[in-house]
């Protein structure tokens, strides 16, 4: 047996290549399983002072992070997704349970899983179950119309709250 031919495919080799797709794996996936920080949160605005508005097209099948300002300073960070009826779903990332450990969710096989305690959440019971607080990510109430998603200014200052230290 030619001992080259066994270094390559055997244990050693098979180890090796399994390391590296590992490693490779964590590093395109951003790290976000181990860290829970969203990738690249869009920052918003409002264009009157009342109203955020996401395009429904900007919103997909994944979850996409955003960001508002709010009045008094304070980042405050919210998620959307669209269920595959196109319905669309959007909550803060932050609960009124675990909130003060600022840790938020990561979306994982659609589900919404909390970085502090590890609950898990449907993605498309978003919006809809999570109505009363407790350990959800926390509610926040949204308008469609004609293709946009409408978040008012007043209910990201409301849970400005939910995000301490982000002055």
């Amino acid at each position: 047996m030619n001992t080259s031919t066994r270094i390559t495919s055997g244990f050693p080799a098979r180890f090796l290549r399994t390391a590296l797709t590992g490693v490779l794996i964590f590093f395109a996936s951003g790290s976000i399983a181990l860290w829970g920080q969203p990738p690249n949160p869009v920052p918003l605005s409002s264009a009157d002072g009342r109203l955020v508005v996401i395009p429904q097209k900007d919103i997909g099948l994944d979850a996409r992070f955003f960001t508002y300002k709010t009045k008094s300073n304070a980042l405050v960070g919210f998620f959307a997704i669209l269920d595959r009826g196109k319905g669309v779903h959007v909550a803060f990332d932050a609960c009124d349970v675990c909130y003060q450990a600022r840790k938020g969710y990561r979306i994982v096989n659609g589900f919404a899983v909390c970085n502090n305690c590890g609950q898990s959440f449907p993605l498309t019971s978003i919006g809809k179950d999570n109505l009363t607080g407790g350990c959800w990510p926390s509610y926040l109430p949204i308008s469609v119309k004609r293709g946009l998603v409408e978040i008012k200014t007043a209910d990201l200052d409301k849970k400005a709250y939910l995000f301490p230290g982000t002055r």
